[in-house]
Order: structure tokens, then sequence, then C-alpha cells
């Protein structure tokens, strides 16, 4: 039984023809709007196959600030950032986008795009994230994202919904695999071995990890002397 109930949710999850109401399942043979949604996701994802990788940022935008998402930082500017070290609040700067960056004054970290191509940003420490691939699963994601403006019926509606949340977890997947698989490049165009950050959590706390790399990377000697507790220094 237990084995035939999965069998029914998977069905009314993601089937067009059975329902569940108060843990019962019922047939339902009518066409109450799902063969138009298909009909229109698969217009749309051809449509969307045409914009190539500005599918992306359309994408980037369904997940909120308070996740792991830098791609909702600041683009194609320095913007200045603090991680507290040693007691005090350190500055650094940090770049997103793929086009080729002013001179920073200080430590910054450029961030590219996980697609596209971009040259190491010359003064600054590069992170180069995985590629992000376009396939039918994103591509859907894009189009259910466009839909959901639409009116549709309530059973529609929550169908739609179901899949985006599906198809949402998977892009969420994909986006931290990115930045967690990097190659970082120094200010001189040297190969660097990366930290062991993992983008679990936050963008913040992400680039906080970060920035504590760069102050030890930029003052070498600084932690033999830097105060272990209280106002003075060891």
């Amino acid at each position: 039984l237990e084995i035939v109930g999965r069998a029914l949710r998977q069905l009314a999850e993601r089937g067009r023809y059975v329902l569940e109401r108060s843990g019962r399942f019922r047939l339902e043979l009518r066409d109450d709007g799902v063969t138009a949604l298909e009909s229109y996701l698969q217009r749309e994802k051809e449509q969307l196959k045409e914009q190539g990788e500005t599918v992306f940022e359309q994408l980037a935008e369904a997940i909120s600030e308070e996740e792991f998402n830098p791609l909702r930082l600041p683009r194609d500017e320095w913007h200045e950032r603090s991680v507290r070290w040693h007691f005090h609040e350190r500055a650094y700067c940090v770049y997103v986008g793929n086009s080729a960056p002013p001179a920073v004054d200080g430590v910054g970290l450029c961030i590219r795009l996980p697609w596209g191509s971009a040259d190491a940003a010359p003064g600054a420490y590069t992170l180069r994230p995985g590629p992000l691939v376009l396939g039918e699963e994103l591509l859907e994601l894009a189009a259910l994202l466009r839909g959901h403006a639409r009116a549709w019926s309530q059973e529609v509606t929550r169908r739609l919904e179901g899949r985006i949340k599906e198809r949402l977890a998977l892009f969420r997947s994909q986006l931290r695999a990115a930045y967690r698989d990097v190659q970082l490049i120094g200010p001189s165009g040297e190969l660097e071995t990366p930290p062991r950050v993992d983008p679990a959590g936050s963008t913040r706390l992400w680039l906080d990890q970060y920035a504590e790399w760069l102050m030890r990377r930029r003052y070498l000697a600084f932690e033999r002397f830097a105060p272990g507790h209280g106002p003075l220094p060891k």
C-alpha cells in the first residue's frame, strides 16, 4: 500500500489526470488548461533558446539576496565591502562581471560570471567559476517563470508552481557548484590554490571567507604580530 500511495502521489504531482483531495485520489479526465500550459512552455523555450546566455540573467533574479547568489551583487563596478579580521573592520573591493574593471586601490576580488569569457583583472584576484550550461531544465525554468505571471486555472497554477520549485532547486545547486569549483588567479596573473569555501550559506558569508583569505595573502606577516585579544598587540 505504501508503494501504491507513493506512486499515486507522484502521479498527482507530476501527471495530468490524477488529483489528490484530503488523502484520496481520483481520475479527472477533463482538460483544465494543462495542454495549453505545455503548448505555451514549448513556444517560450524556443524563443528563449535564441536569447542564449542572457537567460541566466533572468534566472538569477529568481534567487533572493538572502540565499547564495553572487549574481545579485552590483555589476561592472568596484564596490567596497568590509570584513572583521583580527578585531577590526578591514576594507576590500568586489567587482562582479565579465568586463575589464578599472584599476583598484587596495585589496580587490574580481568575480567573473559562470558564462561567457573574460580575462583576469590586473592588480586584483580574479575568481573564475565553473560554467553553467543552458540545458532543457533551465530553459524550462525560464519559461515557467515567465508563465507564472499569466492567468491560469487553480490546478494549472499549482502544477506550474511545483515545477518552478523543482527546477529552481536544480539551478541553485548548479550555481553553488559553479562557484565551488573555481579557478583563482593572482594580481600578477599567477594561478593560486583557492581556499576551501563552501557556498552553502549566504553570499555574505561566502565573501567574508574569501576576504579573510585575501587579507592573509596581501599581508603575509601580519598575523604573527596581530593582537590575540585586547587593545595591545603581541
